[in-house]
């Protein structure tokens, strides 16, 4: 090497080295403004330098030289973009924090100063939703939850929460306090709340206050945003299957504001032009006619400091008709409304009162050997009053009184095959449910925290009935926390599922006569154990013993009868979930384990078996790839054991031909392992006037036929006689979808 070119080394080297030595690195970390918890993802640009992302820890920074102050630009998908002028270099910097833009994530809570950890419960946040995997370009609660432990995968057309080996029907769904009779659409996919319209969704099963009634599995509490805008938000969404427009604004500043969301379909305007240019005349390869539509909104006033009124409103229309097996004509839909009213006395006690009215309403035609009717209403009005009061940090009591009535009107023109009448042909009536609760949280000591709770109601002017609950932990170290919960449970409705397929023709029977409550006894412990600041660990147990369990004793209830008969069951299970959350990559696996037993006078001759819905091996993994600033890859695999169904033991045929099914035993065959890959690319812009998102992605990546019923298919012979072959019908197969939102 010469020596000019030693000397061009040289002075490349000090040049580089004092550029280097003239930067100023300056860190900082980024937080929620309501929750103080960091937030991941957010792109802070320095102005005349770089860009830099935070990470899990919500921390981020950066390195500028010649520069003792800079002006730093937030920026992320959910929240509202804010610039932060002259902020001093080098060292570490004040906390930032970012309000939500499309959605606060503070409520109007119980328990809001005591510190609360609550067992395997599961909460989703606004943030939560938004960046679950969009299953067909529609943020989807259900099917979020439905990737927890001890929470079942159900079929694309049975929808549902089948929580630690329970039935769907024994899960009560509040929106915004107001009981909500089908939560789902059908297919299961698209869920009839709107995501879109909420801030805070939880699935409670250990930790349930008592406030909460009427059921044996779990609560799912929704609740849309109860603050006051402060500015104009609308959001527009474009999908290949579905489009939605949302709209928040403020209309007295400070004082009022509203909220928009509506969703509508396509399936019907598709159906119909292939229908009417493919189908032919016996209809067996027609599409169904299918589509839905919802629309939540609110009104959210605070006169004063002390005082905050909320109106709410919730409407779903859903219109199903298909040809294929048998012509199904099917419609339904909810129709809800709420008012509620929060006092704040004093710094220590609040009261607030609330009242809904919500109606569902169903109806079905069938036509299999003959023309059936199924028709159901509900009516529920709804009333309660509940006051909280706070001694210090460390104690909470609260107590309430509540009043409802619900009506229910059932009739269908079903009748058994030799013309006597079911017992559930015409049932209709009403019944009244009051009573009160009491509730206390306190931590009498660092390392302990009790709640304990009674709820005493009378129901329908017979007894009255009392439902004690609570739930112990201890966080034994930092990293260690142990928990246990115990509950006596009663549900007064039983849930009918006439199709064993959980359309939303199910049927609210309050309980009357020979038809008593359903009660559970229900124990549960685990841990939690949190490794460092990225990763934790959960494991835990559970036990319900279960008593006046409902089934029919026809196996097909709409073409045989609505006879019923009561029994008792068991739940037990275990569940392991493992999280962690980097700076570019978050894994969630998790594996339950659940056997749930019934026993029925009336049914397989008073042996034990498993339900339906019981689901005894279950693997879920969630992975989020953060690809770049503005890229994110999901993907979701699941594993589960499959369902039992019940098939005829042997077919013969009459006279007339008719194929006429012999059943001997009830759910008698098991289907195969399901499973299903699901994976979403997610494109973000955020600009200081909006963003612009886009998803794609692949619903059942790998195209798994999941078999969701068994049915035998005649074959003929060649000397003229009939073999019948067993045969799968699976619902979705691969499907590709894509999401175009604008964010203004």
């Amino acid at each position: 090497m010469g020596y000019t070119t030693r000397l061009f080394v040289f002075f490349v080297i000090i040049l580089l080295a004092s550029s280097a030595f003239g930067q100023v690195r300056t860190d900082g970390i980024v937080v929620d403004a309501q929750t103080q918890k960091p937030i991941a993802g957010v792109a802070i640009h320095v102005d005349g330098g770089e860009t830099c992302i935070s990470d899990s820890l919500g921390k981020f920074y950066f390195s500028v030289s010649g520069k003792t102050a800079v002006t730093l630009f937030f920026a992320h998908i959910a929240y509202k973009p804010q610039v932060f002028a002259n902020v001093k270099t080098g060292g570490t910097l004040p906390v930032f924090s970012l309000t939500s833009r499309t959605y606060d994530l503070t409520e109007i809570t119980i328990a809001g100063v005591v510190p609360e950890r609550k067992g395997t419960n599961l909460g989703l946040s606004s943030i939560d939703i938004k960046q679950a995997i969009p299953v067909l370009g529609e943020a989807n609660v259900v099917l979020t939850l439905q990737q927890k432990a001890g929470v079942a995968h159900a079929h694309e057309i049975n929808p549902g929460l089948f929580v630690r080996g329970l039935s769907s029907s024994q899960n009560k769904v509040f929106l915004n306090g107001a009981p909500i009779f089908n939560s789902n659409h059908t297919l299961g996919i698209f869920p009839s709340i709107n995501a879109k319209a909420l801030s805070k969704v939880e699935l409670l099963n250990d930790d349930v206050h008592p406030k909460y009634g009427d059921f044996l599995s779990a609560c799912l509490i929704m609740e849309g945003n109860s603050q006051v805008a402060d500015s104009s938000e609308l959001m527009l969404g474009i999908g290949g299957l579905t489009s939605h427009v949302y709209s928040r604004a403020p209309t007295v500043k400070g004082k009022m504001s509203y909220m928009v969301a509506a969703r509508r379909s396509y399936f019907d305007l598709v159906a119909n032009y292939y229908n009417r240019k493919y189908g032919n005349e016996s209809g067996s390869n027609r599409l169904p006619d299918y589509r839905l539509y919802d629309i939540n909104g609110s009104i959210v006033i605070q006169p004063t400091k002390e005082d905050k009124i909320v109106v709410t409103g919730y409407y779903s229309d859903d219109k199903l008709k298909q040809e294929r097996f048998g012509v199904v004509d099917l419609v339904w839909g909810n129709t809800m409304a709420t008012l509620s009213w929060e006092k704040k006395l004093t710094d220590a006690f609040t009261i607030k009162l609330s009242v809904d009215d919500c109606h569902y309403n169903t109806t079905m035609k069938l036509l299999k050997v003959e023309r059936n009717q199924v028709v159901n209403r509900i009516g529920r009005h709804h009333f309660n009053l509940d006051g909280v009061y706070r001694v210090g940090k460390d104690l909470q009591f609260d107590a309430g009184v509540f009043a409802a009535h619900m009506q229910t009107a059932i009739s269908n023109n079903s009748r058994e095959f030799n013309g006597n009448e079911s017992v559930l042909d015409s049932m209709a009536g009403g019944y009244r449910n009051w009573g009160g609760y009491a509730a206390i949280n306190v931590w009498p000591w660092r390392h302990l925290q009790l709640k304990g709770g009674l709820r005493m109601e009378n129901y329908d002017q017979s007894q009255f009935y009392f439902s004690p609950r609570i739930f112990v932990q201890s966080p034994v170290t930092s990293a260690l926390t142990v928990f246990a919960a115990f509950s006596h449970r009663q549900q007064f409705d039983h849930l009918y599922e006439p199709m064993g397929i959980n359309l939303p023709i199910d049927m609210v029977i309050p309980s009357r006569g020979k038809i008593k409550p359903q009660k559970s006894h229900y124990y549960s412990a685990g841990v939690k154990v949190r490794m460092g600041d990225q990763a934790q660990v959960t494991a835990s147990a559970y036990y319900s013993k279960l008593r006046n369990q409902v089934d029919f004793v026809n196996p097909e209830p709409l073409y045989q009868g609505f006879y019923y008969t009561v029994g008792r069951g068991t739940s037990r299970g275990a569940e392991l979930s493992v999280s962690y959350q980097g700076n570019w990559l978050g894994v969630e696996a998790s594996y339950s384990f659940s056997e749930s037993l019934r026993q029925f006078a009336q049914i397989n001759q008073g042996r034990w078996f498993h339900p339906p819905f019981d689901v005894t091996h279950k693997v879920d993994l969630l992975a989020n790839l953060q690809l770049s600033r503005r890229l994110r890859l999901q993907v979701a695999q699941f594993l589960q054991s499959g369902t039992r169904i019940t098939i005829p033991t042997s077919i013969y045929v009459t006279s007339g031909g008719d194929l006429v099914p012999v059943f001997t035993t009830r759910y008698n065959l098991q289907l195969p392992l399901a499973h299903r890959l699901d994976v979403a690319l997610h494109y973000s812009v955020v600009r200081s006037y909006g963003s612009f998102s886009c998803s794609v992605g692949v619903y059942n990546a790998y195209n798994q036929a999941n078999p969701y019923f068994i049915y035998f298919d005649p074959v003929p012979l060649d000397n003229k006689q009939r073999a019948f072959v067993t045969k799968k019908r699976s619902m979705l197969p691969m499907v590709p979808f894509i999401m175009i939102e604008f964010l203004l």
